[in-house]
Order: structure tokens, then C-alpha cells, then sequence
């Protein structure tokens, strides 16, 4: 809970999106001491509530803790959710008609719509002079997508900068015994399934994995050195002998024997462990797969 009070307080935050996950059987949508109690009542968050994109529609489908769409869309609302993300499925027609009928009482519809309408108000969105086209799409032809080139940079110097110190910033050393840095071991063995893979950099969000894997053949539009490259380029004049061993979560074990091999040949070993990113059941770690 603490890093998201941090961004409510310290950080301004305006909106907040509940995750799918339950606790004690309760899922966070249909969490009214989450949602209401905690959030806004302890902590003073004013702003609004979105729906992580299914959450409503599971509370039907996946915790089965609403009988109907109509029953899903009271218990959220009850719970503080203001929006329904991605689309309308429970907060249109189901719940109109359980609203008329007294299923839910249409108090909480009008709590959601007043924090959603102020919300608009003070970004301007309801301003008559309000225009939805961004400034950098202004006066672009939708249809050629050469007349949106250079009007945004999204990899400007200013952009690399911050990158590498966040990079930089995240990396945890648990400990070192006088190991690191190296000393120009003559010979390195490199053993693990992320050893030689350009994506084990990635997130599940970053376009490759979130996009890319559903296109085969399809380029990573980014430079992703591997460890194998790096340490090939760092240490030029070392053998480096490389092992894949096994792999992350196809249950090979078949190169471990060289693996152990090659460890005891080298000066030193570097093992790249870890996990693919992806999301739900593309990877080990990410959205809707994470492992504990």
C-alpha cells in the first residue's frame, strides 16, 4: 500500500485503476473498504476510479461473486468504481434497467457521474473551445502517416538520459564479495536461457512482447544487445564459452550436463536466470501470469 499512497500524495495522482486480484476472497472490484473505505476516506483521494480493463465483467465471469451483468455493475459501483473499462458491457443497458427496477439505487450513479464530471471540469475537457485533436496531430492527414512524421520525438536525448538513470537507479546488487567488477577473466562461462535472448530486457508492456509476439517474423524496431553480445564487446580477448543449459519454462534439462562443464573450465561463470515477459500464459512474469 505504500507506493500508492506515495502517488496519491506525494505524486498527485488523479485516477486509479483497481487490480484483478482478490484478497481473503474479496476481489479488489467489489472491494468497498479498498475502494471507499481505504482510498478515499483515509487517504482523501477525490479523483476517479477505473475498472482494470475485464474487472467488472469478472466479477461475473471469474470470481463469480455477482449473479448477473446487472448485479456486477451494483457491486462495483457500491464498491467506488466510477468507469467500466475498456468498453461498456455492465454499466450501460444491465445496469439502466436494474437502476429502474430499485436493484441499484441510482445514488450510485450519480456519485460516479459527479466525480467523473469533475474530473472533465478541471481538465478544461468540457470547455467550449475544448478540441480532442492533439496538437501534434493538428493539421495531419490521418490517412498518411508521413505527415505526423518529426512532429514528436519520443527518442530525443532528454528521453535517453532519464532511461539510463532509471535503469541505472533499478539495478540491485544483493552483494558482492569482491567478484564484481571483473578483472579480465581469460576465460567466462555464460550459461542461462536469458544469456543470448534480446527480449529478456523487456517488460510485458514493451511493444515486442505485447504486440510483436502475436506477429511472427515481425522485427523488434529497437536495438536489444544480448549479454552474450555486451560481454563479447567488454571482454574481447576472453574465451567466452556459451551454454544455454535449459530454458525458462520448457522443462529441458538435457544441457545442463555441459553447462556444469563449462563452469568448471571457466575463471569465471555469469548465469542469466530469470523470466520471459508477457502477458496472460505468454510468460512467467507480467499480467495475469506472474508466479510466486
Amino acid at each position: 500500500l505504500p507506493p500508492f499512497e506515495m502517488a496519491i500524495h506525494e505524486g498527485g495522482a488523479r485516477s486509479v485503476m483497481n487490480a484483478y486480484t482478490d484478497t481473503d476472497g474479496v476481489p479488489s472490484a467489489a472491494d468497498e473498504s479498498l475502494l471507499t473505505g481505504l482510498l478515499r476516506d483515509t487517504w482523501g483521494f477525490d479523483g476517479t476510479v477505473v475498472a482494470d480493463y475485464f474487472a467488472v465483467a469478472f466479477l461475473t465471469l471469474l470470481h463469480g461473486v455477482a449473479a448477473d451483468w446487472a448485479d456486477a455493475a451494483g457491486t462495483a459501483l457500491r464498491a467506488g468504481i466510477d468507469v467500466e473499462l475498456p468498453n461498456v458491457k455492465t454499466y450501460g443497458a444491465p445496469l439502466t434497467e436494474a437502476v429502474a427496477d430499485g436493484r441499484v439505487p441510482e445514488e450510485l450513479v450519480d456519485r460516479a457521474l459527479r466525480r467523473i464530471l469533475t474530473q472533465k471540469i478541471a481538465l478544461g475537457l468540457l470547455d467550449p473551445d475544448w478540441d480532442p485533436v492533439p496538437a501534434a496531430l493538428d493539421g495531419t492527414d490521418p490517412d498518411d502517416p508521413e505527415s505526423l512524421r518529426g512532429r514528436v520525438d519520443l527518442d530525443s536525448a532528454g528521453n535517453r538520459a532519464l532511461a539510463r538513470t532509471l535503469a541505472e537507479e533499478a539495478v540491485v546488487l544483493l552483494s558482492n564479495d569482491g567478484t564484481l567488477p571483473l578483472d579480465r577473466p581469460r576465460r567466462i562461462a555464460l550459461i542461462g536461457p536469458n544469456a543470448d535472448e534480446p527480449t529478456a530486457v523487456l517488460g510485458c508492456y514493451s511493444f515486442p512482447q505485447h504486440i510483436g509476439v502475436r506477429h511472427p517474423g515481425t522485427p523488434l524496431g529497437i536495438g536489444l544487445p544480448t549479454l552474450r553480445e555486451t560481454l563479447t564487446a567488454e571482454f574481447p580477448d576472453a574465451d567466452i564459452t556459451y551454454v544455454r543449459g535449459t530454458g525458462v519454462d520448457d522443462g529441458d534439462l538435457s544441457g545442463l550436463d555441459e553447462a556444469v562443464r563449462a563452469a568448471r573450465e571457466a575463471d569465471v561463470t555469469l548465469v542469466a536466470l530469470g523470466d520471459r515477459a508477457g502477458l496472460f500464459g505468454r510468460g512467467t512474469s507480467g499480467e495475469g501470469c506472474d508466479a510466486e
